[in-house]
């Protein structure tokens, strides 16, 4: 962040130095700067952030059974399935609005089946101290899902196609 704020005020400062310019030369400079600032955060944030601390933050929530139109027995707490080609989990959580389908790529997603109660664990990591997100960001972190079903609760039974 810190990167993105020092090369926009340079833009701004090198536009505002030269006195032909007019006021567009100088907005232009300094989203220039900006724009360079944010691929040095990228970039050397990045690299910064590969050598912090991070911590494991875990938000978990309960799913509720899913039911579809292809009339499948049961009930169901995660679905799986392809669309356009990429397998996916589907899962229902409660918002703040009412339930919500989430989806999620199951390239990061362990399901454990057994006599549990249905829910789901998202596991993300975080720079340890707050103040290190000005300059760096965590890059390279293996964020994933976990899903606690019921025993024979997961179908994968659909395919859709949006061509």
């Amino acid at each position: 962040m810190i990167w993105i704020i020092i090369c926009a005020i340079i833009g701004f400062v090198m536009m505002y130095d030269f006195w032909w310019c007019s006021i567009g030369d100088v907005i232009m400079g300094a989203f220039l700067g900006a724009f360079c600032g944010f691929l040095l955060y990228f970039l050397i944030g990045g690299l910064i952030g590969c050598s912090l601390p991070l911590n494991q933050v875990v938000e978990e929530q309960e799913i509720y059974a899913l039911t579809d139109n292809l009339s499948v027995d049961g009930v169901h707490y995660l679905f799986s399935g392809y669309i356009d080609e990429d397998l996916v989990c589907r899962y229902v959580v409660d918002t703040d609005k009412g339930k919500h389908i989430e989806e999620t790529d199951v390239d990061n997603v362990y399901i454990n089946e057994g006599d549990y109660k249905p829910l789901v664990k998202h596991y993300t990591y975080v720079l340890e101290k707050e103040w290190h997100n000005w300059f760096a960001h965590a890059m390279f972190t293996d964020n994933y899902y976990e899903f606690y079903v019921p025993k024979n609760t997961v179908t994968n039974e659909y395919n859709v196609d949006l061509n």
